[in-house]
Formats: structure tokens, C-alpha cells, sequence
């Protein structure tokens, strides 16, 4: 599992810098996408029927699913990073 790791980290560190929240989701579905492919393994071994019950399928739904929500939900408008404010700011 920590070699899987490793390719994730590879793939993340390949994407472009984002600026904004459209940029974000679009690095995110990347990465999505990347794992997807991955459950799929090799079709030579019927990979695409193990692929739902594999790690990589059930987070790279659920970064899909977290997507859609968040698109339907953030203005598109919306520009710059944003964080929550601690107390010491306040």
C-alpha cells in the first residue's frame, strides 16, 4: 500500500499550481481520475471486475461525489485561496 502512495504523490506533483477554486477542482478531478484508472489495473486479469471493491475505486468516487457538491455549491466566481480564520486573527 505505501508503494500505492507513492504513485499518488507522483501524479499530484505533475499537475499545475492553482490559483483559484476552479483550478483546485479541476487538480482534484485529475487526481480522481488517476486513481479510477488505476483500480482498473489490467483487463487481461478482469481488473474492471475487482475495480469496486479495490481502495483506489471507493476514493476516487468519493473525490467525484465531494466534486459535484462542491461545484453545484461554490460560486464560480470565487478566486483565491480562502482558509478559516483562527482566533488570533479575529
Amino acid at each position: 500500500m505505501l508503494s500505492d502512495l507513492f504513485g499518488i504523490g507522483r501524479a499530484y506533483r505533475r499537475l499545475p499550481p492553482h490559483q483559484n477554486f476552479q483550478d483546485l477542482a479541476d487538480n482534484v478531478e485529475q487526481i480522481s481520475n488517476y486513481l479510477l484508472n488505476r483500480s482498473l489495473g489490467s483487463f487481461a486479469t478482469e481488473g474492471y471486475l475487482k475495480a469496486p471493491h479495490r481502495w483506489e475505486w471507493r476514493m476516487g468516487t468519493d473525490l467525484k461525489m465531494l466534486l459535484d457538491y462542491a461545484r453545484a455549491f461554490v460560486p464560480p466566481e470565487t478566486d483565491g485561496l480562502h482558509h478559516r480564520r483562527t482566533r488570533r486573527e479575529q
